[in-house]
């Protein structure tokens, strides 16, 4: 596009070039095809929650450091310092261990794993379709890309139909 702007003598030729490459970007983003971008949103929608859930977890592990220094600025042992962040610890992984054992959490996530593989599976599948249908080169890349050893073909695949 750069090479294009050089050589405009107009606005119109400024706006044509720049109406070229933003229809470059929404196609090479997946951005033109309603289904693809509904499918690519629920994807992401489920990794958020993943991360959400996954979060929960992750606080009870990271221990919580208690300040140096007491209320006058005078520097706490580091014995004291140490046996606080370790009794934090303790607990956070105590209640950390409970939830991830919980049949509750391990439902969840199994959901999600389900539901994010049926969702790739569809994307996949589009993606297929489409870079066919299309003759779309970007599609098509990306679809031997996302499954290049042929993994979800072999096992997505074949346990969802």
């Amino acid at each position: 596009m750069e090479q294009k702007i050089h050589k405009v003598s107009s606005v119109d030729e400024v706006l044509a070039h720049h109406n070229e490459f933003l229809d470059a970007c929404f196609k090479e983003c997946m951005l033109r095809n309603p289904r693809l971008l509904k499918i690519l949103t629920k994807l992401m929608s489920i990794c958020i929650t993943f991360s959400k859930h996954i979060e929960k977890v992750y606080v009870d592990f990271v221990a919580v450091y208690p300040p140096d220094r007491d209320d006058k600025g005078k520097l706490l042992p580091l014995q004291s310092r140490f046996g606080r962040c370790e009794e934090q610890l303790r607990t956070g992984t105590e209640h950390a261990k409970k939830v991830l054992e919980s049949k509750g959490f391990q439902g969840t996530i199994t959901k999600l794993e389900r539901t994010f593989n049926t969702h790739l599976q569809y994307l996949i599948k589009a993606l297929k379709t489409f870079s066919q249908s299309e003759c779309d080169p970007y599609l098509s890349n990306l679809s031997a890309r996302l499954d290049y050893n042929g993994f979800y073909e072999h096992h997505l695949f074949s346990e969802g139909d």
